[in-house]
């Protein structure tokens, strides 16, 4: 039942429990690489990024899993 509640998925349980996206980052890659690889432009951060919207967008309760246009 966890996949289903996003408990299985530390990217969307670190967002919704209002997380930093670098503290997500760290969770998930470990604390080494996030300060050798986070900065404004990273691969990793557009990453972690990427891996939070899908995650969001997929996850029960959260809307119709559209989300706003806007900058990117």
């Amino acid at each position: 039942m966890a996949a289903e509640d996003g408990e299985g998925d530390p990217a969307a349980a670190g967002r919704r429990s209002g997380k930093p996206l670098r503290d997500i980052a760290v969770d998930l890659y470990g604390r080494e690489r996030v300060d050798a690889d986070w900065h404004a432009d990273s691969a990793l951060r557009s990453k972690v990024r990427r891996l939070v919207r899908r995650s969001l967008d997929g996850a029960p309760g959260s809307g119709d899993g559209a989300r706003p246009r806007g900058r990117r």
